[in-house]
Formats: C-alpha cells, structure tokens, sequence
C-alpha cells in the first residue's frame, strides 16, 4: 500500500501528510548535526487530533412547521443555510 492510498483511506489530505513528513525530516538530528554521538534519539510519531463534537444538548429539541400540504421537520443542530434554502423553496410553491 503506497503513503498515499494509506492516507485516503484514514481520511487524512496526502499534500498535509507530505507537508508534515518534509517538516519531520528537516528536524532529524542528523540532519541538524546537533546530537551526534549523544545517544539513541527517539523517533517522531504522527499523530491526528481529531476535535471532540460539542456537549451539551444541541440537538435535542424538535420544530415542526405544519403546511397546507404537509409539514416541515427540524431540529436545533440544523444549519442556518439549509433552513434558509427550505425557506425559499416554500416561498415558490
């Protein structure tokens, strides 16, 4: 498996991989000739952050708008601009 189908099937951007491995290797200390001799030098790992999803109770409450024909569902984790585009469909019917 080459680094690059590695990195899509992790969901991780193959030019940011790349970015962080040339990042990587120019502090090697070989490369910086600063520890020499000075004994074993432990290896950079990579490691992903992902960012925690918000506590709290978004997404709890629901919204039902009835219409004439029928209804519209939503809850308070739905976008702006997705409520807005709904918005503009309904005002053309």
């Amino acid at each position: 498996m080459s680094i690059g189908d590695w990195a899509r099937a992790r969901g991780i951007d193959g030019r940011s991989l790349r970015a962080w491995v040339m990042a990587l290797e120019r502090r090697t200390p070989q490369s910086r000739g600063q520890r020499r001799g000075k004994g074993k030098v432990p290896r950079p790992a990579l490691v992903e952050l992902v960012p925690a999803p918000p506590r709290g109770t978004v997404g709890t409450a629901r919204y039902v708008v009835k219409l004439a024909a029928g209804r519209v569902e939503f809850g308070d984790d739905a976008s702006m601009v997705m409520l807005r585009q709904v918005i503009e469909v309904l005002r053309s019917c």
